[in-house]
């Protein structure tokens, strides 16, 4: 396998590429998960893949990474059953590129690599499924932004908490959710010092709910 990564390293697009073509022409229903605009996931992807290959025997190297994109799987749904499905048509655009250097040993050792590497993410992205689930009333710890989210557009509910300026993000995301007839879903709390620090709030009063859109004035300097 190794012999054959630095090859596919320096093709990675392609590769790619081919993924992409193969996996949406028989699960079109995974489009949501692969975000193709930039060019930067697919470039992750490889990446991750190959550097995954290269370093087999020492993969505690790859946390940082895993637990990265892992936050962003969790925020997109990701499940355990899609990854059978990538691995499958990762092997499949590996074959096609590689064509009559690939043999069946190549194949069998890229399709362990990358059931060593899905099952971590497996393993991981289920500790963050399986967090805390919060009630009304119940004090919880807030920190400085971290990690990566996304709307979830499938949930029944869509809890969203900002403090001053932060609801320039939450904005975007809740007018798209209000275009998408889904604002009853939302509840809006947001934290600001005065009245002329709430940014976009006549447009989150049309966006939210009257009475799932709670604002507080709380009197801080906010820097």
């Amino acid at each position: 396998m190794k012999s054959t990564v630095s090859i596919l390293k320096e093709n990675g697009k392609e590769v790619i590429s081919i993924f992409y073509k193969h996996i949406f022409e028989a699960h079109s229903e995974l489009l949501n998960l692969f975000n193709q605009k930039t060019g930067i996931q697919s470039l992750a992807l490889a990446n991750i893949i190959y550097f995954a290959a290269e370093n087999i025997d020492q993969l505690k190297a790859l946390m940082p990474q895993i637990y990265t994109i892992a936050h962003k799987h969790r925020a997109l749904t990701v499940q355990p059953e899609h990854y059978s499905i990538v691995g499958k048509y990762i092997l499949q655009a590996i074959s096609e590129f590689l064509d009559h250097k690939v043999t069946s040993d190549i194949l069998d050792a890229w399709s362990a690599a990358y059931t060593v590497i899905a099952n971590i993410f497996i393993d991981t992205e289920k500790k963050l499924y399986d967090g805390k689930t919060y009630c009304v009333g119940d004090i919880i710890l807030a920190s400085l932004p971290a990690g990566a989210f996304a709307v979830v557009h499938d949930a029944k509910h869509h809890l969203c908490i900002v403090g001053g300026i932060g609801i320039t993000v939450l904005s975007a995301m809740i007018e798209g959710l209000y275009k998408q007839d889904k604002s009853q879903s939302v509840t809006l709390v947001h934290c600001v010092p005065g009245r002329n620090y709430a940014a976009y709030i006549d447009r989150m009063r049309i966006c939210v709910p009257e009475k799932q859109y709670h604002i507080y004035f709380t009197k801080v300097e906010m820097f």
